[in-house]
């Protein structure tokens, strides 16, 4: 019965003859490493739709990233701007009625 069992198992087991190829091995993870040095370099422009709602903060934005052409119609009010950033050579004639005046100092 024994010798039945190795004979049996020497069909199904492979042997462990095969050589390891250092120099194969090796090329093949240089092959790897510049693969992934290529694709970390290509630039791909972000897409809005993949960009969560509140992520983006001031200290991801470059200095001058944004600029009148970004900002929609109304995207700027009375509440996002900073205390004293228009003054009356920044308001157009007759955009403004007395009641948004504030007192002069």
């Amino acid at each position: 019965m024994l010798l039945l069992t190795g004979a049996m198992l020497a069909f199904v087991v492979p042997t462990a003859t095969a050589k390891v190829d250092v120099l194969r091995i090796a090329r093949r993870a240089l092959h790897v490493a510049e693969r992934a040095d290529k694709a970390a370099k290509k630039v791909k422009p972000v897409k809005s739709k993949q960009i969560v709602d509140g992520s983006v903060a001031n200290a991801e934005l470059a200095d001058g990233a944004v600029d009148n052409r970004k900002l929609g119609d109304g995207a700027v009010d009375g509440r996002t701007l900073a205390e004293g950033s228009v003054d009356g050579s920044k308001v157009r004639d007759g955009s403004s009625a007395a009641p948004n005046w504030a007192p002069a100092p």
